[in-house]
C-alpha cells in the first residue's frame, strides 16, 4: 500500500489537538504522540514490532540526534516509545515559533531523510530477495553477507519507520496551527 493511500484511508479519523502552549509540557506531549500510536493506523504501520526489535539491538535512527547529543544519550531511553516521545518533543520546541514555511520545510528536510533511508533500505533488500514483510526474519537478514550491510539495513529501515511517523504526527500539528494541510512533496 503506498504512503498516499494511507493519508486517503485515514482522512476521517479524529485527530487530538496540542496547542502550542502544551508543547512545553513533555507529559501533553507523551500523551499525544501515545494515543497517535495507538490508533493511528498509519503509525501503528511505522512504528511496528520491527521498528521496536532494531530499537532495541542498540540502533538508531539516523539524522535524529541533536547537536551536543552523545550515543550514550541515546541509549538513555529504555524503549523507542520513550525515546520517540523525546524526539518529538525537542522537535515541536524548536519549532513552537516557527513559520509556515520553515514548519513545513522541518518536515520536507524529514521526509527527505526518510526518503533517502527507504530507498537504501530497499536497494539491499532488493539485492538479497528480502520480501518486505520478511524484514526481520533471522534467515532474511541472514542472506545480507556482511555485518556492516546488514546493520546498514536496519539503521536505514528503522529511519525510515520513524521519521515517516514523525511526519505523520508534524503534518496534523502543521494543518491544526498554520491552518493548512503539508502537502508531501516526495
Amino acid at each position: 500500500m503506498e504512503k498516499e493511500e494511507f493519508i486517503l484511508q485515514t482522512t476521517a479519523i479524529k485527530f487530538p489537538s496540542l496547542s502550542k502552549a502544551e508543547i512545553q509540557n513533555i507529559e501533553k506531549v507523551a500523551q499525544f504522540v501515545s494515543w497517535f500510536l495507538e490508533n493511528d493506523p498509519v503509525l501503528k504501520y511505522f512504528i511496528d514490532e520491527s521498528a521496536y526489535s532494531i530499537f532495541n539491538e542498540g540502533f538508531r535512527p539516523l539524522g535524529q540526534d541533536p547537536p551536543g547529543k552523545s550515543q550514550e544519550a541515546a541509549d538513555d531511553f529504555e524503549n523507542l516509545q520513550n525515546w520517540f516521545v523525546e524526539q518529538i518533543f525537542r522537535d515541536l520546541n524548536a519549532l513552537v515559533h516557527a513559520s509556515s514555511t520553515e514548519f513545513e520545510s522541518f518536515i520536507d528536510q524529514l521526509d527527505g531523510i526518510s526518503v533517502d533511508a527507504l530507498l537504501q533500505a530497499g536497494e539491499i533488500a532488493i539485492r538479497y530477495k528480502i520480501l518486505p514483510r520478511n524484514y526481520l526474519r533471522k534467515s532474511e537478514i541472514s542472506k545480507i553477507c556482511s555485518k556492516d550491510e546488514q546493520d546498514r539495513f536496519k539503521i536505514n529501515l528503522l529511519t525510515d519507520r520513524v521519521l515517516e511517523a514523525e511526519v505523520r504526527i508534524l503534518a496534523q500539528l502543521f494543518q491544526q496551527f498554520h491552518g493548512k494541510s503539508y502537502c508531501v512533496k516526495t
